[in-house]
């Protein structure tokens, strides 16, 4: 029998908007435990939940999120893209949250794991210093069961240096599989596109915990088990766990 970890990909996108409380929400009901947020600055040093560069696909709005106050940012509607015209007339209204309005959520649910990327956009902003020093504050409270995640091989370098947080390293490309760095920088987890991965890649001999991302089937979840992959990510988690559990009755 398969037993899989889940993580959910900017909480349940399959029928809600991504990095919102009503996608983390519903992850959260549907019984997944792990959960990976974006987290950006706003111009005043305020963590909130985005994971584009610019602002353009979900608020149809020019700029970076960086560019804005929160307060500016919470002005903006966030729109599902796979939602028509007429469809967006109907929905609730659905704004950027806050990172402290996730921790809030979350510490309702002690099991509950969290994967906060920290998006690299963030350092054409401010220093590692300064992003650290925003962040600190917010997931203190959810500080034993929080993962920081980023594709930043130097400011995850920073957090091993100041911080006792566990971290995540996202392989940009497979040649950034490199021995002398990850044996500086001691990930706990490697998250990994399973398109970039080898066919021939011996996950059961590895030190490493991999999670492979974009994982939407269960032909593709079974193919990378066998092989020795415990942690899948997926926009559409809640559902592929129930696909599972419907495969194994």
């Amino acid at each position: 029998m398969i037993s899989a970890e889940f993580v959910a990909h900017r909480g349940d996108c399959s029928g809600h908007i991504e990095n919102t409380l009503s996608s983390i929400r519903s992850t959260l009901m549907a019984g997944i435990r792990l959960i990976e947020i974006d987290v950006q600055l706003s111009k005043d040093g305020v963590p909130v939940l985005f994971h584009d560069r610019t602002l353009d696909r979900l608020t149809h709005t020019k700029g970076a999120v960086a560019e804005l106050s929160l307060y500016e940012l919470q002005q903006l509607r966030l729109y599902s893209t796979q939602e028509s015209e007429n469809e967006k007339t109907r929905h609730n209204f659905a704004s950027i949250p806050t990172l402290d309005d996730v921790i809030a959520l979350v510490l309702q649910y002690p099991s509950v794991r969290l994967f906060v990327e920290v998006k690299r956009i963030n350092f054409l902003f401010f220093s590692y210093q300064y992003v650290m020093h925003q962040l600190l504050p917010c997931i203190t409270p959810v500080s034993e069961r929080t993962i920081l995640l980023s594709f930043s091989y130097r400011f995850l370098r920073y957090c091993q240096h100041d911080t006792n947080y566990q971290l995540a390293y996202v392989l940009p490309n497979w040649s950034n599989l490199n021995a002398k760095m990850l044996n500086k920088l001691k990930p706990d987890y490697i998250f990994c596109n399973h398109e970039l991965i080898p066919i021939n890649y011996p996950f059961l001999n590895d030190q490493y915990i991999w999670v492979l991302y974009e994982i939407t089937d269960l032909q593709a979840l079974q193919h990378f088990y066998q092989r020795g992959v415990r942690y899948f990510e997926s926009f559409d988690s809640v559902n592929l766990k129930k696909a599972l559990q419907h495969a194994a009755l």
